[in-house]
């Protein structure tokens, strides 16, 4: 009998300025993950401050802030800047790619997407950074057993320098 829970659905925050576009990939997306909708660079720091996801899906092109200067702000934030960014954009020229890893994005997709890439991508990303996160996790854990052991060791030292001293 399987007792675990099942882990909780990993939220992605879909950024366009194109009602269509965001259907669509919600349409895409909602079937394996919770999905967050922003139609505005501005509504998606909004909504990434509140609750960080553990991706997005950005839009290059958008008035107002653009996708760079989007991900270029949730990748200053010290609650948002492990978050992947993946770009989805119409934009194609080698030098948007650049401008999007620049600006601290993982990945980049051009519109039209297929789906099937869209899906993989995305499954990419948060595998990468469900694993960043174990690390880490696991790293802090490591830091305070050794912390600790120092502390017996030095303590066990102390003792013993004591008795020699006997």
């Amino acid at each position: 009998m399987n007792t675990r829970t099942p882990a909780p659905r990993a939220t992605i925050l879909v950024v366009d300025d194109t009602p269509a576009n965001l259907t669509l990939m919600a349409q895409v997306l909602n079937k394996t993950y919770r999905v967050q909708l922003a139609t505005s660079g501005a509504k998606a720091l909004e909504l990434a401050r509140r609750a960080a996801p553990d991706l997005v899906v950005l839009d290059v092109m958008m008035p107002g802030l653009d996708g760079y200067e989007v991900c270029r702000r949730l990748k200053a934030e010290a609650a948002t800047h492990d978050v992947p960014v993946l770009f989805l954009t119409a934009l194609s020229r080698p030098e948007d790619e650049n401008a999007a890893f620049e600006a601290g994005g993982a990945d980049f997709v051009h519109k039209p997407f297929n789906p099937t890439t869209l899906m993989a991508r995305v499954r990419t990303q948060l595998a990468l950074k469900a694993a960043q996160d174990r690390l880490r996790r696991d790293n802090g854990e490591l830091t305070v057993e050794v912390h600790a052991r120092d502390r017996k060791s030095t303590r066990l030292n102390s003792s013993h320098s004591s008795v020699s001293r006997m």
